[in-house]
């Protein structure tokens, strides 16, 4: 079997740069936005690397036993690069989240982890997480690149293969399917909707969301290394000329990587690989001081068990109630520390796992014994662990719940309509054929009100529909692209429906926790106007200031949550004034402009203090969302308003 060759220091040095990125941007979005694109960064030298051992299969051989042995050897070799790692890392953290981690996240846990080990990482962290940007709650949402990656290496060979029959001129072929690849996969990088027909076959409803985890969206970045690898017996340009390119690529990557910049994910995807690119053939990264390129070329070197142990070391720092501080505002010291942890266990990783597999994986003599219980060894452990977190977070822990009896969710009561909200469909409770049509909008603010709604239009003959969506913002008057075509198309059938349907009465109950929310709900609330008779703004109900400590299950080292030590009431002053503020000027630009308003604050707060308690229970589901004995306080509200419509 033949020996791959030393990696040039420079790509190493690479590698180190780009997962110190992605760490940074897990510890810190705000300030590090853009540091994800360390990703973008690991495809590009992925390429570089691998195309040079999938050419080896077929060269110099035309015979198919021959290209098969090689093929074989090649899987092999890349499992024991990857498989070893990861499992060790699974078989450490998901005891650790299990004891230590909120309760809530064990089920994407087992779930994403689940994924990973069949090696489709990327479609569970669509399904357990969606937007990647917007998830907190998947401590291995990173290994959706893994993923993408394995089934490149999976793939690309085959798919090579079957061009190369009975070929010599591998370099030349090679070269010309990968390119036609390169097209294919950028065009769906840019216009991921074309292949929406296809995604929606495998449940994969938003294809923008998708897209970022799409090994065919991602191939081109693969390919892009490739071809420098290609390209590296052509004549090289001399560095003089070439000082001020390799200069500036590395002072764009650095500012690209580590500055708070904004640039959309496209147009940031397409600049990191298209400087990655000029780094590596310039060689920019070898102009650094030896000091910093020897540090650099050693996190390189273990940046694959590195980026494996961040996250979830990460997310235990960031959301774990065992890590918590008291008195602490933030999480910046548990993050730093885990930030160091990382890079540790990373190292220890790095040469007690990674290498020691990793020629194994290459010895010529290894039998296929070692193969097969290495395998099972690797995957059913792990495995067997996923499905214990699995199993007991199904089952109440079997005993050492720190789950309790937590006050329900009233869109929860009606699993159908939860259902078909988050799919974009409207839930429609039809109690007359001649009764008005009442129809409920928002998010999970509008979805608390579902029962209420349901007990107050029953009582009237009145029929109701309900648009209740927790992932998209309401927007029928731009139909902000931005938001994704999940999204957008959700917003074409809220306005298609009323259109279509002509409501007698609309009531919208949106979360205004933002000035450009709240300027959103405006243009929103002024195209509603235009096409219902009557349009009801509900305002923000009060949102309570313990939102990490009401009605959350605490990790299983720790002593179990008992509801009745929270407070059942606070000082008005205590409680979240800025959204409060923000729903108060919403409510007095809507009666300006003739709309309906209906204030929540009333039925919870005095002049002096808030209640979330009554002689029914708890009026809450968490810190801002009402439980279902909360919103049936609001049905003489919302009944008022339907016998206005009589």
């Amino acid at each position: 079997m033949v020996r791959e060759k030393k990696i040039r220091t420079d790509i190493q040095v690479l590698r180190g740069v780009a997962v110190i990125a992605i760490l940074l941007f897990h510890a810190n979005e705000e300030i590090f936005k853009l540091g994800y694109l360390g990703v973008d960064v690991f495809f590009v030298v992925s390429g570089l690397v691998v195309t040079p051992l999938i050419i080896r299969i077929y060269l110099g051989t035309r015979s198919v036993r021959v290209r098969l042995s090689r093929l074989r050897d090649f899987y092999i070799r890349r499992f024991f690069r990857l498989a070893p790692a990861l499992s060790v890392m699974l078989i450490f953290v998901i005891p650790l989240i299990f004891l230590v981690g909120n309760p809530e996240v064990h089920g994407v846990l087992a779930s994403q982890g689940f994924f990973t080990l069949f090696l489709i990482g990327n479609l569970g962290a669509y399904k357990n997480s969606g937007d990647y940007f917007m998830s907190s709650s998947n401590p291995l949402i990173h290994t959706w690149s893994l993923s993408v990656e394995e089934q490149i290496y999976i793939i690309l060979p085959v798919i090579l293969g079957l061009f190369l029959v009975n070929q010599l001129k591998i370099l030349k072929t090679t070269t010309q399917v990968l390119f036609f690849l390169f097209c294919i996969s950028f065009m769906f990088f840019l216009f991921p909707s074309i292949l929406e027909p296809l995604y929606s076959r495998f449940g994969i409803q938003s294809v923008s969301e998708f897209s970022f985890y799409s090994p065919i969206d991602r191939f081109w970045q693969f390919a892009t290394g490739s071809f420098i690898h290609l390209s590296r017996n052509k004549k090289k340009l001399e560095l003089p000329k070439a000082f001020k390119f390799f200069q500036i690529g590395l002072i764009l990557i650095l500012i690209l990587l580590f500055t708070p910049i904004e640039i959309s994910s496209k147009a940031s995807s397409i600049f990191a690989t298209f400087l990655t690119a000029l780094i590596i053939i310039f060689g920019s990264l070898n102009f650094l001081p030896v000091t910093l390129v020897k540090t650099l070329e050693h996190i390189g070197n273990a940046s694959y068990s590195i980026y494996l142990y961040h996250m979830p070391l990460i997310h235990i720092a960031r959301y774990s109630k065992a890590t918590e501080i008291e008195g602490q505002n933030g999480r910046f010291i548990q993050t730093i520390i885990a930030v160091f942890i990382s890079i540790i266990f990373g190292s220890l990783s790095f040469h007690y796992v990674e290498n020691k597999f990793r020629f194994i994986g290459r010895t010529s003599s290894i039998t296929k014994k070692t193969i097969i219980s290495t395998f099972f060894l690797f995957t059913l452990f792990p495995f067997f662990l996923l499905s214990g977190v699995d199993i007991a977070q199904k089952n109440s822990y079997f005993g050492m719940s720190k789950n309790f009896f937590k006050p329900t969710y009233p869109l929860a009561l009606d699993p159908d309509c939860l259902m078909k909200s988050e799919s974009g469909e409207p839930c429609v409770y039809i109690n007359s054929t001649d009764g008005e049509k009442i129809l409920l909008l928002g998010d999970s603010h509008a979805g608390h009100f579902s029962q209420a709604l349901i007990t107050a239009v029953r009582g009237s003959g009145q029929n109701l529909t309900i648009f209740v969506s927790d992932s998209c913002l309401l927007d029928i008057q731009n139909f902000n692209v931005t938001l994704g075509d999940k999204c957008v198309k959700l917003n074409e059938r809220i306005l298609a429906w009323i259109v279509n349907n002509k409501p007698d009465l609309i009531i919208i109950s949106e979360f205004i926790a933002s000035e450009a929310r709240k300027l959103n709900s405006q243009r929103t609330l002024l195209k509603l106007q235009e096409l219902s008779q009557k349009v009801l703004i509900v305002g923000n109900n009060p949102v309570f200031p313990d939102k990490n400590d009401f009605m959350v299950a605490r990790p299983i080292i720790l002593s179990p949550y008992d509801p009745n030590s929270s407070p059942k009431f606070f000082p008005k002053f205590k409680m979240n004034l800025h959204v409060k503020i923000l729903s108060d000027e919403l409510s007095v630009w809507a009666r300006l402009n003739g709309f309906e308003t209906l204030n929540l604050w009333p039925l919870f707060c005095n002049d002096k203090y808030c209640t979330r308690y009554n002689e029914t229970g708890w009026l809450y589901f968490d810190s801002d969302h009402l439980s279902n004995n909360g919103a049936a306080l609001v049905i003489p509200s919302f009944e008022y308003h339907l016998r206005r419509l009589k």
